[in-house]
């Protein structure tokens, strides 16, 4: 089952005006920065609509949140797979419109090597490790991510049958 999906997607001329995402009990509402609209309404009207504990608000450099506010980390689920979401780095939040990409790198990656550069969060290590690489090699400077990384690892590690995780940092 996965606790994290767009709920929402309101567009204009095919133009995105928000979404609404979900991880977990949680939400995160991004809004562009033309619309005008109350967006605390906005956001307790889809907080009633899908039984959300809270949702975060987006809107440019604006943020605020309305409801019950999150650990700072959550686990989530998504195809079966558990990432760690950290709500204290809201511009770099797990993506989830690079689901896709995320099932397109699975079923490409059996029986490969696997580079997977600038990995932010590993997601894309952890699903070609679950459509069975041979080896990934995750490359990330920032160390913060070094350690979300080796979590989203520790967190599939019997689904993925790993039997070692090693992270080297400078």
């Amino acid at each position: 089952m996965n606790t994290s999906k767009r709920l929402v997607q309101k567009l204009e001329d095919g133009e995105p005006l928000y979404s609404l995402d979900q991880y977990g009990n949680f939400g995160l509402l991004n809004i562009d920065l033309n619309l005008k609209c109350d967006s605390i309404k906005l956001a307790n009207d889809y907080i009633q609509k899908f039984s959300l504990e809270g949702i975060y608000i987006i809107k440019g450099e604006d943020k605020e949140f309305v409801g019950k506010k999150p650990q700072p980390e959550i686990v989530i689920t998504e195809n079966g797979l558990s990432f760690a979401v950290n709500f204290s780095d809201l511009a770099n939040l797990f993506k989830l419109s690079q689901e896709p990409i995320r099932e397109i790198i699975k079923e490409y990656s059996k029986n490969k090597e696997v580079l997977d550069l600038f990995s932010y969060d590993g997601a894309f290590s952890v699903y070609a490790l679950s459509g069975r690489a041979k080896n990934i090699t995750a490359v990330e400077l920032n160390g913060e991510n070094m350690s979300l990384i080796k979590r989203n690892l520790i967190l599939n590690k019997e689904k993925l049958l790993i039997d070692k995780v090693s992270v080297y940092q400078e």
